[in-house]
């Protein structure tokens, strides 16, 4: 007999009534629904009653006599698996023995059984007819079973709910309380714990646990918990995952580090200046830091000049007579270790003025973008005819001060001022100042310093899945693989009796009744998949196709017991589901938008039985009783297709998108410095701080904290950034589906850094660059790079610098000089994502020379040093700092091996090509 069932619907059934049953014997019958404990004189009309029963009483006169009928005696609660996990169903079933042991079929007249569970909370009923029971709680529970009619009750059976899977995690800070901030001192030790719970409350035990700590520091980590230290004052997140959570919510814990006790301290002249004219003020800054190198805010100081000078509060001096001075800075109050702290500078005030003296800005001052009046004061007003801003006449006022209204541009300005006396000689002075419209906190973390954007190919660019040329193509292996095929297999088997025998005709005992057991399953395929970019997330669409599930139909006709091989085949089984995407403690997140969505395709039932006598009537009959079969192939296959899709799709995906290594990115370098001295310790670490999707392309954007030593004193007003976001949008070229970007504040942040560690200051020059010129350079303002628009050329803007030069040949004494310039460098990148930067070639450069005049011959033989010497330190700054460009690698995990992904496989952008947009070098690929 073959039953079909179309489109997942059976079609409306015909009453059996005499033409049907003179239909040739197996001919399909229309399907139909009907309840399986209804009696076949409710199914069959009189006609075929009487029939079966004129032949059961032949064969019972023609037989020897049966046994009397089989006595309930006792009662089994049999269960569908002695374990489950949370969520999911459990069958019971209970299973009446006569005194001799043998199992009485279920007579409908007993009524149902009765189950009973204790404890009587943590778990529910699905449904309690068919004694489905979800546990919740993990728990070990006893099942009993019973038939109140029979006045039996069954022995208990133990049945153990293990938890589910990890839902949520919680990270918690030992001293603090749930949800409250931790407040340590730097250095103090702090121990983190990781809870996982599942999505009923249940504790779960983590194998493997893994941390997340930003900024990043060293980690110390146990089976159980993380100890670590931070040295870095700030605010802190930690937070743990695992792999065996992935897609579980995480909830990160905060602290707060304070920096400790002084330890170290630096002083310095505000303006950058060491010599000063009568009536200056001399401003002494300081800063002091804790041991572990943090700068602490509001420390007593005293400071003091000798010998004395009048003041203008705790660290101004009013410059009112000539002279050599020292200026000394002293920590008053508790200190690291009790050492005592303190630091000191000389400088001059002389009373010789220079013709010319640039008041505002002051030298080295960052300034905002937009109109600035360039002011300062002309001395020996008497004998000046001409004075000139950057070549515009500018008129003084009686005391000789002047202002002049300019547009500076971005980076490092050159005001040029130029004053003539009446007999023609002329006096040049320059002020250097920097100009920028947005300044960073230099130790912030920097959002969007660099970007990923892949469009739809590189998410899915379709079949085939090998090779691997997008992140679609590592769904390819898993709906093909043996695993789905187990799972479903796992769901079936565990439900056995698939279709428990049911008593049918019970006239004098049970004379028809009818079960099945289920087999086995395979799949023919071909399936597929497809992944699809919407706004939010990722649209999953599966199909799988010609499935055949394999069982064996049993049951008693008129006594003797029969059994039957068939199938059922599912034509196809289609699953949709959108998964959304985001950032949860720094790590990539998906989470269902929604129940997936189940469209099965048509069902077919292959199974003829082949009885003498009565076989034609028994396959009309299992059109109506194993129509009801279909309801559990698509309860049972279609939620283990479901549930299988669900969660391995989100544990691919969310496998794939946690694997973007952006260590690899990072640099930790020991950078040894261009003209000798102790290296210096730079560090550059990536996180992310942007995972969405739109309909168009998955946006995955890092943020940057550059670390290493500080031991520049000069305040700064920060990283020096172009105006407006840093986020864009970034298209692909041309048969390219990824692109990526590094923001120009990234490569600043690193340039500012070195600058704080003094890596640009001189101290020692080498004969075959100096030629008989020693020169002490002290920069006092981060060098910077500005991108081009186009092309591959870049600029570096230096200075302005003290510089202090000893040169026999050229000057009697040592002398100060101000200095500052530009110089260019084009950028390429390898096939690595490496970058490069060419020698860098210095343009122009500027000197100032307050007080006295620089001849010609001085002037060529200082630039051809310093020229020399700032080539050799910018190259080196740049080829050695400035890390690969930061587009990451997929370095897929070795768990994706199950789905024939070889481990070690890196999935990233290949085949660059390197442009710039003014504010950020873009590179564009192919993803693979």
């Amino acid at each position: 007999m073959i039953i079909s069932v179309v489109n997942g619907c059976l079609e409306p059934s015909t009453p059996m009534s005499d033409p049907v049953i003179n239909q040739p014997d197996g001919m399909a019958m229309s399907d139909a629904t009907v309840d399986i404990d209804q009696s076949v004189e409710a199914m069959m009309d009189m006609a075929v009653l009487d029939q079966l029963t004129r032949e059961d009483d032949a064969l019972v006169d023609a037989r020897p006599m049966v046994d009397p009928p089989l006595v309930p005696s006792a009662v089994v609660v049999k269960l569908g698996s002695e374990s489950t996990i949370a969520g999911v169903d459990n069958q019971l079933s209970c299973l009446v023995y006569a005194q001799n042991g043998q199992t009485i079929p279920l007579d409908p007249s007993w009524g149902n059984p009765r189950f009973d569970l204790r404890p009587l909370t943590g778990w529910r009923w699905s449904d309690e007819d068919a004694g489905d029971a979800v546990g919740e709680r993990a728990d070990i529970y006893e099942a009993r079973c019973q038939f109140p009619s029979l006045g039996l009750r069954s022995e208990p059976k133990n049945w153990a709910v293990l938890p589910a899977a990890p839902d949520r995690l919680i990270t918690h800070l030992e001293g603090a309380e749930a949800g409250d901030l931790l407040f340590i001192d730097a250095g103090d030790p702090v121990i983190a714990q990781c809870h996982a719970f599942d999505r009923y409350e249940n504790s779960v035990e983590l194998l493997d646990v893994e941390w997340n700590v930003e900024p990043m520091t060293e980690l110390e980590q146990d089976q159980d918990f993380l100890t670590f230290a931070p040295t870095l004052a700030g605010e802190y997140q930690i937070s743990c995952f695992s792999p065996e959570a992935m897609g579980a919510q995480s909830s990160p814990a905060s602290m707060v580090v304070f920096p400790g006790l002084p330890a170290s301290i630096e002083m310095s002249f505000e303006t950058g200046r060491s010599v000063y004219s009568v009536g200056d003020v001399v401003e002494i800054a300081t800063e002091v830091r804790d041991r572990f190198d943090n700068p602490i805010e509001a420390v007593p100081l005293s400071i003091t000049s000798v010998p004395p000078l009048p003041r203008f509060g705790v660290s101004r001096f009013e410059g009112a007579r000539s002279g050599n001075y020292t200026a000394r800075s002293e920590v008053v109050g508790p200190t690291f270790a009790g050492l005592p702290l303190s630091a000191s500078k000389t400088f001059m005030i002389e009373d010789g003025a220079p013709a010319i003296r640039c008041e505002s800005p002051y030298l080295g001052e960052n300034t905002p973008r937009g109109t600035i009046a360039v002011t300062g004061e002309v001395t020996d007003l008497g004998e000046i005819s001409s004075f000139k801003v950057n070549g515009v006449e500018t008129p003084l006022n009686a005391q000789g001060e002047f202002s002049k209204n300019i547009l500076p541009s971005w980076g490092l300005n050159v005001v040029e001022l130029i004053a003539e006396d009446s007999f023609g000689n002329q006096s040049i002075e320059r002020c250097f100042f920097f100009a920028s419209s947005v300044y960073l906190p230099e130790l912030s973390r920097i959002d969007d310093v660099a970007l990923l954007h892949l469009s739809q190919d590189a998410i899915d660019d379709g079949a085939p899945y090998s090779p691997i040329t997008s992140l679609g193509d590592l769904l390819g292996g898993m709906i093909n693989s043996q695993e789905l095929v187990d799972t479903v297999d796992d769901v079936l088997e565990a439900q056995n009796p698939i279709y428990p025998e049911n008593c049918l005709w019970s006239l004098f005992g049970c004379r028809f009744s009818i079960g099945a057991t289920y087999n086995s399953t395979t799949v023919g395929g071909p399936n597929s998949t497809a992944l699809t970019l919407v706004n939010g997330g990722l649209a999953v669409d599966a199909t799988i196709r010609d499935l055949t599930i394999g069982l064996t139909a049993f049951g008693v006709v008129l006594g003797p017991r029969w059994s039957q091989a068939g199938t059922v085949n599912l034509s196809s089984a289609r699953i949709q589901a959108t998964l959304d995407v985001s950032l949860a403690g720094g790590q990539p997140q998906l989470t269902l938008r929604a129940d997936p969505q189940v469209t099965l395709g048509s069902i077919t039932l292959n199974l003829q039985l082949n009885l003498a006598g009565v076989g034609s009537y028994i396959n009309r009959a299992l059109n109506f009783v194993l129509g009801a079969f279909e309801g559990v192939i698509r309860d049972q296959v279609a939620g283990a297709l479901e549930d299988y899709l669900a969660a391995e799709v989100d544990s691919i995906l969310s496998s794939a998108l946690s694997s973007l290594d952006l260590n690899a990115l990072g640099l930790s370098v020991s950078l040894p410095r261009p003209l000798g001295g102790s290296p210096y310790q730079l560090g550059v670490n990536l996180t992310l701080n942007r995972f969405e999707a739109s309909s168009s392309r998955l946006m995955i954007g890092m943020r940057s904290q550059v670390t290493g030593q500080r031991s520049q004193a000069i305040s700064s007003t920060g990283i020096a950034s172009p105006i407006g976001s840093r986020y864009t949008n970034l298209w692909p070229g041309n048969g390219q589906d990824a692109s990526g970007g590094a923001h120009v504040t990234l490569l600043n942040s690193i340039l500012h850094r070195l600058w704080r560690g003094e890596y640009f200051n001189i101290d020692f020059v080498p004969d075959e660059i100096g030629g008989g010129v020693n020169l002490e350079m002290e920069l006092l303002v981060p060098p910077v790079i500005e991108l081009s628009s186009s092309g591959s050329e870049a600029t570096l803007h230096f200075g302005p610098a003290l510089a202090h030069i000893t040169a026999e040949a050229l000057f009697d004494e040592p002398i100060t000089l101000n200095l500052a310039g530009f110089a260019s460098t084009e950028i390429t990148i390898d096939d690595n994502a490496v970058l490069s930067f060419s020698p860098i070639s210095v343009d122009e450069i500027f000197f100032s020379s307050p007080g006295f005049r620089l001849s010609v011959a001085a002037s060529e033989a200082l630039e051809g040093v310093v020229i020399d010497v700032m080539q050799s330190v910018l190259d080196q700054a740049l080829n050695f700092a400035i890390p690969s460009f930061p587009i990451p690698d997929f370095a897929l995990p070795a768990s994706l091996s199950a789905y024939g992904i070889p481990i070690g496989t890196r999935l990233g952008v290949r085949d660059l090509v390197l442009s710039q947009d003014g504010r950020r070098l873009v590179v564009k690929g192919d993803l693979r």
